[in-house]
């Protein structure tokens, strides 16, 4: 009796759960595509090095419809840069891998092992500090510390993922 219970929970949970799990999973890769949906067509690209790789950044070439303008203000081994968004979309990789990218009202963020350059992005008045294994949130007085996140602007949530995983929902402060 006992067993059925357990399994009958078992069961339920992975039910309830599972539209979740797939819906977060699916958020990541759609972060992960933002850089392959920048085309060589309408991408314009600046290319920072530092002591032990390469920072790219990947900028949408204005589109035809009226989009506001968003300033990045990045730190590259020491080197102050801003740049101002023309389309809905950027992508960064260090070392050819994703660790930052904006695709409207989301941005997803990720630290990268092994990358040992010192990067910092503000985008929107929150600051984005990497680490080699973890990225320092900071917001207002509030500071948060992930490996890899999908920041909802007009939520003000981030989804925190583990290796691609959903781990939980953190709600920022406006």
């Amino acid at each position: 009796m006992y067993i059925n219970r357990l399994m009958l929970c078992v069961i339920l949970m992975l039910v309830v759960l599972s539209p979740l799990s797939l819906k977060a999973e699916s958020d990541v890769t759609l972060a992960e595509s933002m850089l392959a949906n920048l085309t060589v067509a309408n991408t314009k690209k600046v290319v920072l090095t530092g002591k032990h790789g390469v920072l790219k950044i990947f900028f949408e070439k204005a589109s035809t419809q009226t989009v506001p303008y968003n300033v990045i203000h990045l730190t590259y081994e020491d080197v102050n840069s801003s740049f101002k968004m023309q389309g809905n979309s950027v992508a960064i990789t260090q070392d050819g891998k994703l660790v930052f990218a904006v695709n409207g009202d989301k941005v997803y963020a990720k630290a990268v092992h092994g990358c040992k350059e010192n990067l910092k992005i503000i985008f929107k008045n929150i600051e984005y500090v990497y680490n080699e294994y973890h990225i320092s949130i900071i917001n207002k007085n509030d500071k948060y510390s992930f490996s890899e996140v999908v920041y909802d602007a007009n939520k003000h949530t981030m989804k925190v993922y583990n290796n691609g995983k959903y781990v939980k929902t953190v709600e920022m402060k406006e």
